[in-house]
């Protein structure tokens, strides 16, 4: 017996069951008889079948109900000739979805990073200071980040909530160094890394920003029958300072991500603006959406207040 539940959330989706019967490893082709069973509240609805062969066989029961209150059980049982047995591995289980509405959750990450090892301050040439980066290419899960969000949704077939972890929000550490006693042959060495004594010579100060400008706002723009089809926007923004430097300017981004989910899958449309320094990125669905190393190379460009805007990107996550 094998069993399994789901509930369903906007309407232009309906919650069924799924039987995969008779995947097997070995030779000839094992016949069975079973059925399946659908329970929703009250409402028990029993399907039997037979055949025969070991590939696999969906059996739909669709189910309709109202938003949010569609939580259906599926049961499965199955029988095998007697006289094949042991000459079969076999795999039977059932499974509950909400069909042709794609994934169950998807992932957004977006955030901001200083690609460079260090970066010259903006009044470097006076006070001999420079500031750490994050030494790293565009990756959702590798090194720090000046900034960052995380926050998984659900997708709205699936449930009545938006969220299902999140959002996280992170500001990476800040260091500030003497670049005369700390860098040579163009990198930070050990010795100043490892000083953690404030003010010069080598490591001078540290600090970590404030999250509390960072931020991730979902709303549900509802279904659309028509197109078998449900939607949602995800909107992530940012602003975050150098903490270890007084009225530092704020790196500032926004990141608006329109999702439709429906016919097994998630297109989104990415849009929206960034300073221009440092590199910014976004990833859904694990999937590189936008990606863009500082368009000026220089850290006063941050006092842009997000002036450079994101064209329309679009693609697919299955």
């Amino acid at each position: 017996m094998a069993s399994s539940e789901a509930s369903g959330g906007d309407l232009a989706f309906s919650v069924g069951c799924v039987a995969i019967v008779g995947s097997s490893r070995g030779y000839g082709a094992p016949t069975y008889t079973g059925k399946l069973k659908t329970k929703r509240g009250p409402i028990v609805r029993e399907h039997e079948f037979s055949g025969g062969g070991y590939n696999e066989i969906p059996l739909m029961i669709t189910v309709s109900a109202s938003p949010y209150d569609r939580l259906l059980e599926c049961f499965l049982s199955v029988s095998y000739a007697a006289d094949e047995f042991p000459a079969f591995d076999l795999e039977d289980y059932a499974a509950a979805i909400v069909q042709n509405s794609g994934p169950t959750s998807l992932r957004i990450t977006g955030g901001a990073f200083i690609p460079d090892e260090w970066i010259w301050g903006p009044t470097s040439a006076v006070d001999d200071l420079i500031y750490e980066g994050d030494n790293r290419g565009f990756s959702e899960y590798a090194g720090t980040a000046r900034a960052a969000s995380i926050i998984e949704v659900a997708n709205p077939a699936y449930s009545s909530s938006t969220v299902v972890s999140g959002p996280d929000h992170y500001a990476g550490f800040s260091v500030e160094y003497e670049y005369s006693t700390s860098v040579s042959g163009g990198h930070l060495t050990a010795e100043a890394k490892g000083d953690w004594t404030p003010g010069r010579p080598m490591k001078t100060a540290w600090a970590t920003a404030s999250t509390d400008s960072l931020s991730c706002q979902t709303r549900r723009l509802g279904p659309d029958p028509a197109r078998a089809v449900t939607r949602m926007s995800v909107v992530c923004t940012g602003a975050v300072n150098n903490p270890v430097v007084f009225f530092s300017p704020a790196i500032d981004y926004r990141f608006e991500i329109a999702l439709t989910f429906g016919r097994g899958q998630v297109a989104y449309t990415l849009t929206g603006c960034h300073d221009g320094f440092p590199a910014f990125e976004t990833y859904v669905g694990g999937q590189t959406a936008f990606a863009e190393m500082p368009i000026h190379g220089n850290v006063w460009w941050v006092a842009e207040f997000c002036n450079h805007s994101i064209p329309p990107i679009s693609g697919v996550v299955r």
